[in-house]
């Protein structure tokens, strides 16, 4: 997991095993253009090095997981935004997911 974003970053998770991480904020990242107005393919959001990016590791056991991502507020980005999403994780496979924030209409 990694925050391309301007605050800090809590994720929790639920499936056959439940937890809690929080990602610091990445203080050279903004927000992005919605992609509302511009092409998704466009949005060029976790491209930076990799060392740029506050992040951390889960090890999960297979299995479904429901997340729920909830940022920090900034004086850019709006405390409580939150994502709500479900994934299958698989064994002995390695997955990576990079957040990032854009901006309104």
């Amino acid at each position: 997991m990694s925050n391309d974003g301007p605050g800090s970053v809590e994720l929790l998770y639920t499936g056959p095993t439940t937890g809690k991480i929080t990602l610091n904020a990445c203080a050279t990242c903004t927000k992005y253009p919605s992609s509302v107005f511009l092409d998704p393919k466009k949005v060029k959001a976790c491209t930076g090095p990799a060392s740029k990016y506050p992040k951390a590791t889960l090890l999960l056991p297979a299995g479904n997981y429901h997340f729920l991502q909830k940022r920090a507020g900034t004086s850019t980005s709006t405390g409580g935004d939150t994502k709500i999403s479900k994934t299958k994780i698989e064994p002995n496979y390695s997955y990576t997911n990079c957040l990032y924030v854009t901006s309104g209409f």
